[in-house]
């Protein structure tokens, strides 16, 4: 995955563990170099799915945000009664 510095903001991918976000000047040619550093490079891409599948697991998973907000509304349930 190649993406610039704008596209990932609020999120949590970092560069160079999840993907490689571009942030020079100069996007175009960066973009070409990075897409050609990924396309060369079969164990970096690996490792970022790899690296991604986790962080959606982890972060992103609705059975854990869901055990999350109940906890979180039974704390406030409870503390108001």
């Amino acid at each position: 995955m190649v993406t610039t510095k704008k596209a990932v903001e609020g999120l949590i991918l970092k560069n160079d563990v999840h993907t490689l976000i571009i942030e020079g000047k100069n996007i175009e040619k960066e973009i070409i170099e990075k897409i050609i550093e990924v396309k060369t490079n079969p164990n970096k891409l690996r490792k970022f799915k790899e690296n991604i599948e986790t962080l959606l697991k982890v972060h992103y998973d609705w059975d854990i945000i869901l055990k999350t907000l109940e906890k979180k509304y039974k704390e406030v349930i409870l503390n108001n009664y």
